[in-house]
Parts: C-alpha cells; sequence; structure tokens
C-alpha cells in the first residue's frame, strides 16, 4: 500500500532512523542524569537537616522517575523529601529536563504551605543571588518553569500573595548547557530549602 502523506518522512528522519549513534548517545545522557540522582539521593538522605522535618515527610525513601513524554521530550526526576497527599505536600524535585534545564523545585501545599509560607518569603529576600521563579497558578503539575502562564519571577509578588496562597511551587533552574554545574546547583540549592524551613 502506499504510505499516507501525514506518515511520510522527512530528510532529518530518515537521516535519524539510518542512524543508531544518537539515540544510544541519548540512552547514555539519561543514564548519567540517573546515575548523578542517584547520587544525590543518598546526599539528601543523610543530610542531618532532614531530621528536622515532620516524621511523615522524611520518612518516605527518596525516588527517581523517568518518561520520555514530557511536552515530547525526556526527563528524570528525584523526590526528596516527598510526602504527597490530595490536600497536603511537601515535597523537593531535582528535575532534569531534555533539551532546557536542570531545575530545584519546592513543592507545598495545604497544611505545609501555611506552616512554612514565612520561611519562604525570608528565603527569597535572603537569597538574592538566586532568580526565584514561582508557580503564580493553582496548576499543581507544570514543571515548564519557562511557562509564563503559570510561572513568574517571585520576586515580582507581594509577601502577603505568597503567604495566602494554598500552593505554593518556588523553583530555581540551570540550563542544561551547563551540564558540569548541575550536581553542585542541585546539593546546594537543596540544601537550601532545608537550611531555610528548619531555621529557628
Amino acid at each position: 500500500m502506499d504510505i499516507p502523506a501525514k506518515i511520510t518522512l522527512s530528510a532529518l528522519e530518515r537521516k535519524l532512523i539510518s542512524d543508531p549513534e544518537w539515540i544510544l548517545a541519548k540512552n547514555e545522557v539519561i543514564q548519567k542524569v540517573s546515575s548523578l540522582f542517584g547520587e544525590l539521593s543518598g546526599q539528601f538522605n543523610s543530610n542531618p537537616l532532614t531530621l528536622q522535618l515532620p516524621e511523615e515527610v522524611r520518612s518516605i525513601p527518596p525516588k527517581i522517575s523517568k518518561g520520555e513524554q514530557y511536552k515530547g521530550l525526556p526527563y528524570l526526576m528525584l523526590d526528596y523529601p516527598r510526602f504527597f497527599e490530595t490536600e497536603h505536600v511537601f515535597a523537593i524535585r531535582s528535575f532534569f529536563w531534555w533539551g532546557h534545564f536542570f531545575s530545584s523545585t519546592l513543592h507545598l501545599k495545604g497544611k505545609y504551605s501555611k506552616i512554612f509560607a514565612p520561611a519562604i518569603v525570608r528565603m527569597i529576600k535572603s537569597k538574592t543571588s538566586v532568580e526565584w521563579m514561582i508557580n503564580y497558578s493553582e496548576e499543581e503539575w507544570i514543571h515548564d518553569i519557562e511557562e509564563k502562564e503559570h510561572w513568574v519571577k517571585a520576586n515580582t509578588i507581594r509577601q502577603d500573595e505568597i503567604e495566602g496562597k494554598n500552593l505554593i511551587k518556588i523553583a530555581a533552574l540551570l540550563p542544561v548547557e551547563k551540564w558540569e554545574e548541575a550536581g553542585d546547583f542541585l546539593e546546594k540549592m537543596h540544601d537550601f530549602y532545608l537550611r531555610a524551613l528548619t531555621k529557628n
């Protein structure tokens, strides 16, 4: 049968299906990110500041998840600490998104946003060297921090707006072009979140 026009291949697609090297390289990159997240999960789990978090938050072990189709592109994520319920969430997520960025996101919802909102405000004010982005909408699972419909610079939002939110997601990102800095970036951000939230 004749192949319909909508499923014929472009010149680039023909070249790609003839060359296994690019997909093998892609698989190798994903494996290296997974290994990086494995190393980080051990460091995050052993951070003594974690002991100051609520028991239900710190008792669940780290989890690495991966997929191929976040807006059509591969991704990996490491969650720890992680506590997800419908009404209440506490998580720190390290995220890799192919072609875009590494990100570190603090995700608070329900009782945790109420408890820790003042600490978030202090964190934004104290760490001005970081370009904090905050989820301004109530869409909880938007990981694309560059999507302006949902994410804005945190310093453009008033303190009372942050403190009044039931869902707080605040993040910082590192472009994938800065690959060599990724481990240090994710480790430092994770530690900074813990220090901000456990500071007396």
